[in-house]
Formats: C-alpha cells, structure tokens, sequence
C-alpha cells in the first residue's frame, strides 16, 4: 500500500486526531500489508528527511517512495514552498539507512523517461510506481522500453482510488494526469 504525502496534507499536532504516517503503518504492517511511504523533498532538507525515514523503517515500512515532490502551483496550493532536497539523494539516503526504495516515473510525459529511470536504478532504486499514465497500451509500450534498457526496476501500474466528487476534482487537478477516457465520469456525474 502506497501512502502519499500529498502537498495539501497538512502541518499535524499531536492532538490534531489525524493519524501520523508512523501511526498508519504500525495499523498495516502487523496486518500484512506491507507500507511503501512517501518522502518528498519539499519543504525538508535532506536530514530531516532522514530522520523522517529512520522514523518510518522503525515503525515497519517495507519500502520509502523517495520523490522530489509535485510544485504546490501545479496543485493549486499558493503557499511558498523549499524544496531542500531531491529524489537522487533521498533514494542513496534510504538505500543507506536499510531501506528498499521505490520511485516514481510519468510515462506519457515528454522527456528521456527511460534514461531518468535507469538513473534512479543506478542510485539504488528497485521499483517504480508509474504516474497515470493513461491507457494501458502507453503503459505496456513504457514497461517495453524500461526492459530493453534492462534496469532489473519491478514496475507497479497505477490503479488511482478516487471514492467521490472531491477526490476526484483533486486527482483531475494532479500535474500531466492522464487517465482512460471517461475514468471519472461517473464519479464527477454522481450525486453527492
């Protein structure tokens, strides 16, 4: 189970009542589910960071999701925001507290996709949670390209959990977003 660390989350006191990431998986991994978390570079410098990730493995994270971090623009959020690190160097950081590290990649965005990947894999990554990437043939064409380079990545496919109308107004609002056609027509066409 991936838990995100989303740019809208916000700042949590111990008595806020939201459960804390460490709380959420000291829920799942006694239960079998094995917790991938999320640690984003924004607004942490690489030692926070560290300590965020040595706080997660001793809770029993099975893996740390190392991920720059979406910009709060792109998400509508208009705050200042630090990014104080970068996915590079919280993927060697994870890899050298113990931790399996897995990444995110965008496979129908313009870019050398492949080429940024098999550089994640260098630095220690050992899957990938592909981005929604539209239908599954941009998905299967990706995987392809991903093992002719043979980066030995195990690659996730996204399956986005959208419940109602929130949800889905704020995935649709999510950076280079593509989804099948007609994915959250219903959901957006539902009554509340």
């Amino acid at each position: 189970a991936l838990l995100g660390e989303h740019v809208d989350n916000p700042v949590l006191a111990d008595d806020s009542g939201v459960l804390l990431p460490e709380e959420v998986i000291e829920i799942l991994a006694p239960a079998g589910v094995a917790p991938i978390i999320t640690v984003t570079g924004r607004d942490r410098d690489l030692e926070h960071a560290c300590a965020t990730i040595v706080r997660y493995r001793d809770a029993g994270a099975a893996a740390i999701h190392c991920m720059t971090g979406d910009h709060p623009q792109a998400m509508g959020i208009d705050r200042p925001v630090r990014f104080g690190t970068e996915a590079m160097a919280l993927i060697g950081a994870a890899t050298d507290l113990g931790m399996a590290v897995t990444v995110g990649e965008s496979p129908a965005s313009p870019g050398p996709r492949v080429a940024r990947l098999d550089a994640k894999a260098a630095a220690g990554a050992s899957g990938c949670i592909l981005n929604h990437g539209g239908g599954t043939d941009v998905l299967i064409a990706f995987a392809d390209a991903v093992d002719a380079h043979a980066s030995g990545l195990a690659l996730f496919a996204p399956v986005p959990m959208v419940a109602d109308r929130r949800a889905a107004e704020a995935l649709r609002a999510f950076p280079g977003l593509r989804l099948p056609p007609g994915y959250l027509h219903a959901i957006e066409e539902s009554a509340e």
